[in-house]
């Protein structure tokens, strides 16, 4: 590659130079449409008030991200410069409330936004609002250009003492308690919309996509400070440093990533290019129904989301409220749902209009996985949804549809992985099914559900599980999934479609192909021949073994002419009358871990 292609001026290691490279490369970019198109891009302020200094704005985020040079110099084979990034909230940002205290006070400032024009003059702001640290290496022969990028998953700062009112004296009550979270700032999240455009905009320029890519991960540190205004940094278990790296041309980038601090390779070249597959960033062969807005807004290719989550933990009320905001805003949702019952129910209890197609002759997870193209087919066949809602059974392996989301490409955008989690179950569940951890593992975003039922400790506790096992996906915590559905979706489109490989590479263990079957769990179908008394039927359900989680289907009781559709959750239960339905047999499934060793009563014998 020739490097006058971004500079065609003499390098030197200076901070001139490398302020003139930026300079070159920011305003190619505001000349370019495509790239604006595929990164949301909508340019960037130039401020040279004492130390130059870059202000850039993208449309899909309410702040404005910072630039500038932090450091030049010559190494051996080349010159490096060091650029800070950092991000700035405007109030109505919802990435204020995850800043610190200090900083959400020098936001609220009137002055706030005339001073990020010019940042790097104001201490205040370089101090708190930093968010990653961007390196160019060019060589010497000018032959190749180096990019690495050194974030954190989030910033995290805790009180040691608490926060009280300095207004007022008098008042006892803590802002923050003792030991309480401070600063929980998704960092990588916010820097990788930046990650995106930059890259893209440097494979534009170079006409071809980077020779190397590489990730790398360590531990990262996380502050307790006291009221005196000292404070110590500890690494922590649920948190980590990740390191990019990105070049073009031919030169042994390897030696570069010596210097820095790096303890651990992020493991699978396979997930690596899965997750360069779906970066702008990979191709200078635009597909515009890929990045651009208008282009899906009119439906060419829907948008896709897999719901997945363990049996109960509410996947069908989340269905019911996307369903509901999506028909506010007059968009159209389809709907594909897969039981390992083999018959499906829960489309009996969404109310909203959407297009369902079911697939109950097995799990889409397992080996019929090829039926969800078919599903897909089938449904944009009578309809042309602007999203698609995968539904999985509640045993079922996300991992194991990756391959095929692949496939899709051509008729639908994969947006995500949406992992319902039961909060009060969860400690249980990890311990005892490989599937549950799975679902865990394969999220871009957690729904923890039934957070109402769990104490604050218990909510934190269930928190570090999922952090430590995903330590890329956005947690949030919701009860009866009550939720905006636009909260759910990626902030920017490196994490879109990615997060799931890119979450996999932070874990510990591979994950396998596994599936219920390893698990011990499959299902049972009883027939109801006849109504049954309600009153020993709650009796019966009530003593049902714990190694039976899961039932429902549609019954009938004595003396009522209408049907009821029947909802067991680990002990608990709930019966929703519907109108009899001509034609439909009553019945009920059975889900649970070793089925076959319990001699199921026949329901229909409860007879008063």
């Amino acid at each position: 590659m020739n490097i006058d292609k971004f500079y065609p001026a003499k390098i030197n290691a200076d901070r001139e130079t490398f302020n003139a490279i930026m300079r070159s490369l920011l305003i190619k970019a505001s000349y370019d449409g495509i790239l604006k198109r595929i990164t949301d891009y909508k340019g960037m302020y130039l401020s040279e008030e004492k130390q130059e200094c870059w202000t850039i704005k993208f449309e899909n985020f309410k702040g404005v991200f910072g630039l500038v040079l932090s450091n030049a110099d010559e190494k051996k084979n080349g010159y490096l410069g060091k650029f800070n990034l950092y991000y700035f909230p405007s109030c109505d940002d919802e990435y204020l409330s995850k800043c610190s205290l200090v900083e959400e006070y020098i936001a609220i400032d009137e002055i706030f936004i005339e001073k990020v024009r010019a940042f790097s003059s104001y201490p205040e702001l370089t101090t708190n609002f930093y968010i990653c640290t961007i390196s160019l290496f060019i060589d010497k022969q000018k032959s190749s250009l180096f990019v690495s990028y050194e974030v954190q998953k989030k910033e995290k700062s805790y009180t040691k003492d608490g926060v009280k009112d300095i207004k007022d004296v008098t008042n006892e009550e803590y802002i923050l308690k003792p030991l309480s979270i401070d600063k929980n700032f998704p960092t990588f999240r916010v820097m990788s919309q930046f990650f995106n455009f930059f890259n893209t905009l440097l494979t534009r320029i170079n006409g071809e996509k980077p020779d190397y890519f590489r990730a790398y991960k360590s531990k990262a540190e996380e502050i307790l400070y006291s009221q005196n205004g000292s404070f110590t940094k500890e690494y922590s278990t649920n948190n980590l440093k990740l390191f990019f790296s990105l070049a073009y041309g031919d030169f042994d980038f390897k030696s570069l990533e010596t210097n820095l601090e790096i303890k651990k390779e992020l493991k699978s070249t396979n997930i690596l290019l899965s997750y360069m597959k779906y970066s702008s960033w990979t191709t200078v062969d635009v597909d515009f129904k890929k990045y651009s807005k208008t282009f899906t807004q009119n439906s060419l290719k829907p948008k896709l989301i897999l719901v997945t989550g363990f049996l109960g933990s509410g996947k069908t009320k989340f269905l019911q409220n996307y369903i509901e905001y999506e028909n506010s805003k007059n968009r159209f949702v389809g709907i594909i749902q897969n039981e390992i019952g083999k018959i499906g129910l829960d489309g009996e209890l969404l109310d909203y209009d959407y297009s369902l197609v079911e697939i109950d002759e097995g799990c889409i997870c397992c080996s019929l996985s090829g039926q969800l193209k078919a599903g897909i087919a089938s449904l944009m066949k009578n309809s042309q949804p602007d999203t698609i809602l995968v539904e999985t059974t509640g045993v079922a392996n996300p991992f194991n549809l990756l391959s095929e989301l692949n496939e899709l490409e051509n008729i639908i955008e994969f947006d995500s992985i949406v992992s319902v989690i039961d909060g009060a179950n969860a400690l249980e569940l990890w311990d005892k099914y490989a599937i549950f951890k799975d679902q865990v593992r394969a999220a871009d975003v957690i729904l923890l559900n039934k957070v109402d039922l769990l104490s604050e400790e218990e909510i934190e506790q269930v928190e570090n599980l999922l952090l430590k096992n995903n330590k890329c996906a956005n947690i949030i915590k919701t009860v009866n999934c009550d939720i905006n559905p636009t909260s759910i979706f990626n902030s920017s489109k490196l994490i879109k479609s990615s997060t799931s490989h890119i979450g996999m590479m932070f874990t510990e263990d591979t994950p396998q192909e596994r599936t219920h079957i390893q698990d011990g769990i499959s299902s049972k179908k009883v027939d109801i021949l006849e109504p049954i008394d309600k009153n020993l039927f709650k009796i019966y359900l009530e003593a049902i073994p714990k190694d039976i989680f899961r039932i429902k289907g549609i019954v009938e009781f004595t003396n009522n002419d209408n049907q009821f559709v029947v909802q067991f959750v680990n002990g608990k239960y709930e019966f929703l009358e519907i109108e009899k339905r001509k034609g439909k047999d009553n019945f009920l499934v059975y889900i649970g871990k070793d089925i076959d060793k319990y001699n199921l009563i026949l329901i229909s014998s409860f007879k008063t």
